[in-house]
């Protein structure tokens, strides 16, 4: 934890060092209360600048202004000492650099030490070159701490003292300033430092066990080592199997691991800080973290004769139940309670016996071992209790039978009169139909959509309304482009002008698709279409089938057009195929090759399907009458 200091003499602040505490078996050292709080031995001539004043450590480069007031102008040089930290600061001397008492030398300078480790590469000592006495600031100055310990010699009898430069141990810069014009000749600057150490373990942790999970939480601790928090480390470990591990990103105290269930966890969290990333805090631990599946939900029974039907919604997990336990209670405690094994996967079990006219109430956990619910360690956490059911002691039993046909995705296509749903060569619903009655014929079985939709079947015979591939287009006899034609293949903007007199074009509808689709699982489809060959003529001439273009349009589907408010269990997204504009346009491909007519991600229901069709024929072409088969197929 870094930060720049700038206050002004006469804010003298005593040094705290605050009594170790121990957790987890290790030391958990307080930050001293003294850093980066500067005072003035002077009348008021200088004030300085100074960063970073905490969380140093070995090579820590100080960086600090010495600026003048007062008139004051620098004279001579700075010296800058490093010198262990006594309360109160004392007064310095400019011959003895000592302080009044009988502790005197106690700063790092050639004749004041008499041993030293570490500070390896780091300054002692600094003297800066000398100012010329018209400098009202010295500049960017710096001085390296470093780490290690260090004993100042005996020099009155009193002593030696012995630092080490640590978190538990502050030093001071002291820095000597010579001045001309001010007050006093020479000044003194105590600049208190802090050293990095181990930071104190997270408080409050707190582990919330969840489906193959845990939520972890704590606060951050009231020592962080003089440093800044960096980020924390968290450990899972469980009684066998892999150990997890997790490092947050920041420092916020929060962690969600993925664990497995059914495995009991003792969670870790030690605290890490920027200036040393080796040294982890001890760590904060909490024990007996078992993840574990969701309960069973909406547990409710039907009550008979000495028995009760009890029903649940199973569990959303990765891991899947192998069998449930069912408790009884009857909701007094006249009567034990009773337990069940259901020995199956499925949401229901008829328990029995169970005395009739007593309110009995039921909760349930799943099972997830081998075996008929032997294993304690393999359960979920209980369902909460049923409302009371009472057996009467009064039942019939009937047995109800149905048989669902097998389904399937089946295709029909209405070639009567009232067919086409488009306007002849455009994309819009017929007029002739009106809102209230849209469908007065369902081309599938020839109910109304107000009654009920029967399910196709073959007994559909072609060339009636609803046979599939009885139905023939006739585009009727193409018209030269002799101008701009709103009602082509680009409503409103018509053919390109260089296809006057290139072109001949013809305009119609596609009759009316239905696709039913029946099926057990709600899958995916695609109703494609394309030209099974070439246009040819009764002479043998032909037109290619890259002509031929279309537009699609998906003109209702269910269960869209049921009635409001009506429950569906399905969700029926069929979405029409893109234009395929004749070959001879730009970006024209034409149906020689397979084109969506429509698909569905989900399209369990039914959707009838419309398509305007435009034929353009180049002018080389040889007349006739030209006759292609477009094959429409369901995948």
């Amino acid at each position: 934890m870094s930060r720049t200091t700038k206050l002004r003499r006469g804010r003298l602040r005593a040094a705290l060092l605050l009594a170790a505490t121990s957790l987890a078996s290790a030391a958990l050292l307080a930050a001293p209360a003294h850093a980066g709080t500067p005072s003035y031995q002077d009348p008021g001539n200088v004030t300085i600048t100074a960063s970073p004043t905490d969380g140093l450590t070995n090579g820590t480069t100080i960086n600090y202004t010495v600026n003048t007031t007062g008139g004051a102008k620098l004279q001579g040089p700075i010296t800058t000492h490093l010198c262990k930290h006594i309360t109160p600061v004392p007064t310095y001397s400019a011959t003895t650099f000592g302080y009044s008492g009988s502790t005197a030398n106690r700063c790092i300078y050639s004749a004041g030490i008499t041993s030293q480790t570490g500070f390896a590469g780091a300054d002692l000592e600094k003297v800066t070159s000398p100012f010329a006495g018209t400098e009202t600031t010295s500049g960017p100055q710096t001085f390296v701490a470093g780490t290690g310990s260090i004993t100042w010699g005996n020099v009155t009898g009193s002593g030696p003292f012995t630092a080490a430069a640590d978190s538990s141990n502050p030093l001071d810069l002291v820095i000597q300033v010579n001045l001309t014009g001010g007050s006093v000749p020479v000044t003194y600057i105590v600049l208190p430092l802090s050293y990095a150490g181990q930071p104190g373990a997270p408080t409050s942790l707190l582990a919330t066990a969840g489906d193959n999970s845990a939520h972890v939480t704590w606060s951050a601790p009231a020592n962080t080592g003089n440093g800044t928090i960096n980020h924390y480390h968290v450990v899972a470990t469980p009684a066998s199997g892999p150990v997890v591990t997790f490092d947050t990103l920041n420092a916020t105290p929060v962690a969600d691991l993925t664990l497995q269930n059914f495995s009991v966890y003792s969670i870790a969290v030690q605290t890490v800080i920027s200036e040393l990333p080796g040294t982890p805090s001890a760590a904060a631990t909490v024990a007996g973290v078992n993840p574990l599946p969701p309960a069973p939900t909406g547990v409710s029974g039907l009550g008979g004769d000495g028995k009760v039907t009890v029903s649940w919604t199973a569990p959303v997990s990765t891991s899947t139940p192998t069998s449930y336990e069912v408790t009884a209670h009857d909701g007094t405690s006249a009567l034990p309670d009773s337990v069940q094994c259901t020995g199956s996967t499925t949401p229901s079990y008829l328990f029995q016996p169970l005395a009739n006219g007593t309110p009995w109430q039921f909760k349930v956990r799943a099972y997830y071992g081998s075996g008929a619910c032997t294993n304690a360690a393999l359960f979920g956490p209980f369902s909460g209790s049923s409302s009371g059911v009472t057996p009467t002691g009064f039942e019939i039993d009937q047995l109800i039978q149905v048989s669902r046909p097998t389904g399937a995705l089946v295709l029909t296509q209405a070639c009567d009169a009232t067919y086409p749903r488009l306007t002849p060569g455009g994309t819009t619903r017929n007029p002739a139909f009106s809102a209230g009655d849209p469908y007065p014929q369902d081309p599938t079985t020839g109910a109304t959509p107000n009654g009920d939709v029967l399910y196709p079947t073959p007994s559909v015979v072609a060339g009636t309304p609803g046979a599939l591939g009885s139905c023939s287009v006739n585009l009727g006899a193409a018209k030269l482009i002799t101008g701009p034609d709103s009602s082509a293949i680009n409503p409103g903007a018509g053919y390109p002008s260089v296809f006057e007199g290139q072109f001949f074009k013809a305009d119609g509808a596609l009759h009316q698709v239905t696709v039913v689709n029946a099926r057990e699982t709600n899958e995916a489809f695609v109703i494609n279409g394309k030209l099974a060959a070439d246009f040819v003529d009764g002479t043998g001439d032909t037109l290619s089938g890259t002509s031929l273009g279309w537009q699609p349009v998906v003109t209702d589907k269910t269960p869209d057009f049921q009635t409001p408010g009506m429950a569906t269990p399905y969700h029926n997204d069929t979405t029409k195929g893109a234009d395929v504009l004749p070959a001879n346009t730009p970006a024209g491909l034409g149906l020689k090759v397979a084109q969506p007519l429509a698909s569905a991600t989900h399209g369990l229901g039914e959707a009838h399907l419309d398509a305007a069709l435009h034929i353009l024929i180049p002018v080389t072409t040889a007349h006739g009458t030209y006759t292609a088969l477009l094959q429409i197929t369901a995948i």
